[in-house]
């Protein structure tokens, strides 16, 4: 449902991201340079309040949104190297961080049409969550971020079939404390699933990433350094009531594969989406 933007109203919701993986790869990240056989663990609340305004723009529906995300990761490495001599630091490289990240607010407008209904949407990254220079498990991202995403769903409901995409191009400001300026990344998400009644469907979904453009600035030690990855894995969605307050839940697991200059690893979600205050209107 990555298209459809619910009626009036605010609700509130709580992603569990989780994620582990490796490779046997040299990346660069707050000013220093991991290097070898690493590995990497990842698990990410993030809390996320939707506010859908009342009335219409431009034919649809405006809503708003901030997301303010907890994080931990934990990476270890054979080595983590000084720069710009890669200089070893340490070997056998171990470390693990629990912090706050970077706040991120939305905007979207989002619109239906029968059995499709579409949004644009944009993301700001707010660079004030947990950094620091020469930690490569800092949290935040130290850089201003922009997202422009458009999403469309088709949802047959009387067979129940449901096929959702969505695709944004990613905009990177320039690290100062490094000089480092991460290329324009392109991004694709899609699900296609079979609703089984209101309460449960299941399916497939998986996304696609690319950078198209590279690395740059006197940080980029590596060159222009282009990642990209895709992921595919099984869906289930169920929702459950808690007295009258229906609460949605998502579960997904992705495996990822065709990696380049990225680690390869399996991903997974625990989303929880619960509306607080629901117009009248639009309150089935």
């Amino acid at each position: 449902m990555g298209g459809f933007l619910p009626g009036p109203g605010l609700y509130g919701s709580l992603s569990n991201y989780g994620y582990s993986g490796g490779a046997n790869i040299d990346y660069e990240n707050a000013g220093v340079i991991v290097s070898g056989d690493v590995n990497a663990k990842a698990y990410l609340p993030l809390p996320t309040m939707l506010w859908v305004i009342d009335g219409k723009v431009a034919g649809g529906n405006l809503a708003f949104s901030a997301t303010a995300p907890i994080g931990y990761k934990k990476v270890s490495a054979d080595a983590l190297l000084n720069t710009p001599r890669g200089v070893p630091i340490a070997v056998d490289f171990e470390r693990d961080n629990t912090a706050f990240g970077d706040p991120v607010l939305g905007a979207t407008l989002g619109w239906h049409s029968g059995k499709l209904h579409y949004s644009l949407a944009t993301l700001v990254n707010i660079p004030v969550g947990q950094w620091e220079l020469g930690n490569p498990v800092s949290i935040g991202f130290h850089r201003l971020v922009v997202d422009e995403t458009g999403a469309l769903t088709y949802l047959d409901p009387k067979t129940g079939l449901e096929l959702s995409g969505a695709a944004g191009v990613t905009f990177n400001a320039r690290n100062h404390e490094t000089d480092y300026k991460t290329g324009t990344e392109v991004h694709f998400e899609f699900a296609a699933m079979k609703h089984l009644s209101h309460t449960a469907s299941i399916g497939v979904d998986g996304y696609a990433y690319k950078q198209i453009s590279g690395d740059s600035g006197s940080g980029a030690l590596l060159g222009s350094f282009k990642g990209q990855v895709f992921a595919i894995g099984p869906a289930l969605d169920y929702t459950f009531k808690i007295g009258k307050t229906p609460i949605v839940t998502i579960l997904r697991y992705m495996h990822e594969f065709g990696v380049e200059n990225r680690m390869k690893g399996d991903v997974g979600f625990l989303n929880f989406a619960i509306p607080l205050s629901v117009a009248s209107e639009v309150a089935h």
